[in-house]
């Protein structure tokens, strides 16, 4: 629709997600996902991007994605990534997200990336990085995207 809002997403327990919405000045608490006692107590990612909150985690044998959508105002199971991953630095740019590094299921560490894309709601695997990280953070500047080293 061509409109711009940022917000900002705050949790202190998984099931309690609120957001902020800056443009009309208010707090607003989002459903809660419907995710089982296993993902509550495994490591946890999110990031934001265009409407959607992914919250990454891992539930009794597999990693999950829940995904929260401004425009439905609902919590659904989001698409999965192709290599599960925690500990991982991440960016959005628009309607596009990366994720790289990180930490395998058996905590080896990561050199591999990913690209989400919130439209089609699908994860493309992209070229590895030239090193492994793990705890490492994600940006985007001048439409480049850029991961810390350790």
């Amino acid at each position: 629709m061509g409109i711009v809002e940022h917000w900002v997403y705050f949790s202190c327990n998984l099931f309690e997600w609120e957001a902020s919405d800056r443009i009309r000045r208010r707090w607003m608490r989002l459903p809660t996902m419907d995710c089982n006692e296993c993902f509550m107590c495994s490591d946890k990612e999110s990031l934001a991007v265009s409407t959607e909150l992914l919250v990454f985690g891992k539930e009794i044998d597999t990693h999950v994605v829940y995904k929260y959508s401004i425009l439905t105002n609902s919590c659904s199971l989001g698409s999965k990534t192709h290599t599960p991953r925690y500990l991982f630095g991440s960016a959005s740019l628009g309607v596009l997200a990366i994720v790289a590094g990180g930490c395998g299921p058996s905590g080896n560490i990561l050199s591999s990336a990913e690209l989400y894309n919130s439209k089609t709601g699908t994860w493309v695997t992209l070229p590895d990085m030239h090193k492994r990280r793990k705890m490492c953070s994600g940006v985007f500047m001048e439409s480049k995207f850029y991961v810390t080293v350790e």
